[in-house]
């Protein structure tokens, strides 16, 4: 299958795949997750971000994230050739999010954040210095 996303590509809200019931109950797996561009290197999860703290600021140079709120609210604003601002607020959905795109994360209490990346942590892939970011990002831009 070709997955609708490629690195350079704007940031992509999409519904993930799952099983269950309001009944039984959900299972949301990524064994076949056909949705997701990339192999999974690396999950990761934070909460307990205070309110109004705003995380990441910061782009990376390769990695690409698929991020789903497992709870509560989480309003993800991004920067590629445009801005824009999304909210996670069901674990039914997922943000993709590229490469060399810049990102915001605002938490509500008590929020939870699952992280899929494509590769290990590697300091050297975060791009922290955002007139960095806009001269990176620059031949990229139409």
């Amino acid at each position: 299958m070709v997955h609708p996303f490629t690195m350079g590509q704007e940031p992509v809200l999409f519904d993930v795949d799952f099983s269950g019931t309001e009944q039984e109950g959900y299972i949301v797996s990524t064994q076949q997750a056909t949705a997701i561009p990339f192999p999974i290197q690396r999950v990761f999860w934070s909460f307990g971000v205070p309110e109004n703290y705003v995380r990441g600021n910061h782009a990376h140079r390769q990695d690409q994230k698929v991020l789903i709120a497992l709870k509560g609210r989480i309003v993800i604003n991004t920067e590629t050739d445009q801005e824009k601002q999304f909210i996670l607020n069901s674990p039914f959905q997922a943000l993709y999010v590229p490469a060399l795109c810049w990102t915001k994360l605002t938490y509500a209490p008590n929020s939870v954040l699952l992280a899929l990346s494509s590769s290990d942590f590697n300091e050297a892939d975060y791009i922290r210095d955002y007139p960095e970011f806009k001269l990176l990002r620059g031949p990229l831009s139409k």
